[in-house]
């Protein structure tokens, strides 16, 4: 869908290969590949500078593709741990086994709210 939506814009603006190739930026044979379909994950800047060279906003370009995936927002332990790391050194393997403790307990306090408990405050230990 991208490709097609590349070559219709450029053909509506009237422009050569080469031509947009040069207002983009980037390498006529690199334009080439990605108009033949020889050319398949586009970065995002090189969309990006077509996208500018046509005088279109992205999401024109995009067309159909479907939204990218959201990340699941972190929790407040999750993202204190995650703060953590980045101001100290500390193993990938210990990283992981925190972040693990940080699920458990969540998952804890949640069924300890659900029974009507606060915060895991019947049996403040989870099960690891």
């Amino acid at each position: 869908m991208l490709v097609k939506k590349i070559e219709e814009w450029r053909l509506k603006r009237g422009f050569l290969k080469k031509e947009l190739a040069k207002r983009a930026g980037i390498n006529p044979v690199h334009l080439s590949m990605i108009l033949t379909g020889k050319k398949k994950n586009l970065q995002m800047d090189t969309v990006q500078r077509l996208a500018k060279a046509l005088s279109v906003p992205i999401s024109e370009l995009q067309g159909d593709l479907p939204e990218p995936e959201k990340p699941e927002p972190l929790n407040k332990h999750t993202e204190a741990a995650q703060h953590f790391f980045r101001a100290t050194h500390i193993p990938e393997e210990d990283k992981q086994t925190i972040l693990k403790f940080i699920e458990l307990y969540e998952e804890r306090a949640k069924r300890a709210r659900e029974k009507g408990g606060k915060d895991g405050e019947e049996d403040s230990s989870p099960d690891i």
